[in-house]
């Protein structure tokens, strides 16, 4: 339950009729899509790996599910290193390091 309470499911899936054993569909398609990525980002922190590497984790996501879900990626990052692979760089204010890719190199930029 820890786990689902920092990726801000547990109440979700509190209320699910059979809680943990509630049948959600093929990679969780009973879900909404911002649901379904803090789902993923739940399993990804049970697996307790040193690195985490997110490609386009917030796309197509309202502002406000974005915001919540990078909101709990911060709260879980310090425990490990983070790579986030995106068009935007909504959210960057609060990561370490930036990088971006100009004429197929990696160049650091401002966060």
């Amino acid at each position: 339950w820890r786990v689902l309470d920092l990726a801000r499911l547990g109440d979700v899936v509190r209320a699910l009729p059979d809680g943990l054993d509630t049948w959600v569909g093929e990679g969780g398609a009973q879900f909404s899509g911002g649901q379904g990525r803090r789902l993923a980002l739940a399993r990804a922190l049970l697996s307790r790996a040193s690195i985490l590497i997110l490609d386009e984790p917030c796309a197509g996501l309202d502002a406000e599910t974005e915001r919540e879900f990078l909101a709990t990626l911060n709260d879980v990052g310090e425990e490990r290193t983070t790579i986030l692979i995106a068009h935007r760089l909504t959210g960057a204010e609060r990561l370490d390091r930036v990088w971006r890719l100009s004429g197929g190199k990696a160049v650091a930029a401002a966060a």
